[in-house]
This record gives structure tokens, sequence and C-alpha cells, in this order.
């Protein structure tokens, strides 16, 4: 009986064995879970474009002694700017501006004032010497020169001394008129006092009207 007893107990033991060796391992844990993080995924940047501000650009602006203005083709041509390469152009030589405006010396009178000038009641010294000089006044532009001037600057001398200008009994000096039209001229005459040894250094600035820079003149008017 303790022998069957015996074999029944090896034979259960060894099929105890057997059905543990034969279970499937189960997860391995320790004390410590481990953790699963989760991916990494940055939010997608969404820059704002580029959008440059908007660049003022600077208008030049233009240069005092020359002007716009509309000619009767309806065109714009550009005035006051000159052609010489000097600053004063001689007496016997014309003064050109770009849009055409002609300025020429064409006559130089000299004299001094008489007893008679002095009896007339013209306020001068008998014998002071003077120079009247004629300036045309050619438009060679596409408009007409409507505002006209007409001024004078004589100086004369190492020192350049102011001409007085003086009126003449008999001398018929002349001013511009009201306009020129385009492709006409006129003269104008003015006479002024220069003592005779400065005759022959003269400057004499001279402005049409309002749209031209002075024209300059120098030289000898002997």
């Amino acid at each position: 009986m303790r022998r069957l007893l015996a074999v029944t107990v090896a034979v259960g033991l060894t099929a105890l064995a057997a059905c543990t060796s034969a279970a499937p391992a189960g997860p391995v844990t320790s004390g410590t879970a481990l953790s699963s993080p989760l991916p990494s995924s940055p939010l997608p940047s969404s820059p704002l474009p580029s959008s440059p501000l908007p660049s003022s650009t600077a208008t030049p602006r233009k240069s005092p002694s020359a002007t716009s203005k509309p000619s009767d083709d309806g065109s714009v041509e550009e005035q006051g700017d000159d052609t010489s390469d000097s600053k004063n152009t001689s007496f016997d030589d014309a003064y050109t501006y770009k849009d055409g405006v002609r300025i020429e010396i064409t006559k130089v009178r000299h004299g001094t004032v008489t007893a008679k000038d002095v009896t007339a009641g013209a306020r001068l010294k008998k014998g002071t010497p003077w120079v009247q000089l004629t300036v045309r006044v050619e438009n060679g532009s596409k408009h007409r020169m409507s505002e006209l001037v007409g001024d004078y600057e004589l100086s004369y001398g190492p020192d350049k001394e102011p001409a007085d200008p003086i009126g003449l009994p008999g001398q018929h000096d002349r001013g511009l008129s009201g306009s020129i039209a385009s492709g006409k001229d006129e003269v104008i005459s003015s006479t002024f006092s220069i003592p005779v040894k400065d005759q022959d250094d003269v400057v004499l600035g001279f402005t049409p009207d309002i749209d031209h820079h002075t024209a300059y003149f120098s030289g000898s008017i002997a």
C-alpha cells in the first residue's frame, strides 16, 4: 500500500512539473513602471508672409533757374538754362537760353552831358560821360513771353561800382511792351553814367522776364 501511494505522488509531481514548464512566460514587471513618452510633434509654424513696406520715392526738385512751361502745341519745354559755357558773355556775343530766347547788345552810344541838358532840368553836371545800351530780346521759344521785366544791372571798374541811370532830354530810352510772341523780338534801351576810364571794364546783368534768369555780359563798351 505505501509503495502504491509513493508511485502515485511521484506521477502527480511529474505531471505538475510538465504543465508548469509548458505555460507561457508572463510579462516581466519591475517596481518602476515603464514610461512610453508621446512622440514629439511640434506645432507647424506659419510665419507671416514677408511684405516690405512700400518705399517712398523722392521727386527731384527743379533748379530755381529752370522752369517748365507748356508750349502752344501742348508739349512741355524747359526754360531758364543758358547754353553758354562761361558765366558771362562778351558784349559782342549773344546770350542764348536753352529754350531759344536770345539776348544781345545791338548798340552802344557814348556822349557827355551838355549845357543844354543841364538847363533843361536834368539835374546833371555838364561834361558827365554817359553810355546808352540797346538790348534786343528775341523770342526763339515756342511760347509767348507774357511777363516781361527788362531789368538792367550795370556796374563798372575793379570794384564794380553800380552805374547810375540818367534821363537826358531828347534821349529816347525804351522799355519792353507787355509781351513778345514766339518768333518776334523787341528792343529796350537805357542810359547810364559811367566814367570814361572804367568803360572798358563793365558788367551788365539783364533779366528779360520772370521765367528766365539774369543774363550777364562783361568786357569793354568803350
